[in-house]
């Protein structure tokens, strides 16, 4: 996976991530739109089979890469509780 910032403003960020499928940008996007401060989260891709997907991300006020950064914790505070909750089911 790669990661390069096309724009890095406080209030806004646009990346293109290459070398993996659009699922973790769609749950990203999702925990993002649904963080307070966040006015806008998404992510386009010119054609699903080639090129690379590109993550938008508009805040109010906050630092962008920041809420970003904090999403991404979250989302893996959370598939860690899965993990967890799943592996005692196994046992």
């Amino acid at each position: 996976m790669a990661v390069k910032f096309i724009v890095k403003e406080k209030n806004t960020i646009e990346i293109e991530v290459s070398g993996v499928d659009t699922s973790l940008l769609n749950l990203l996007v999702e925990k993002l739109n649904n963080t307070s401060g966040v006015e806008f989260a998404a992510y386009k891709s010119e054609h699903p089979l080639i090129g690379s997907p590109k993550l938008i991300v508009k805040t109010k006020s906050a630092d962008a890469a920041t809420v970003t950064v904090k999403a991404l914790e979250e989302i893996k505070d959370e598939t860690q509780e899965f993990k967890k909750k799943f592996s005692a089911m196994l046992k």
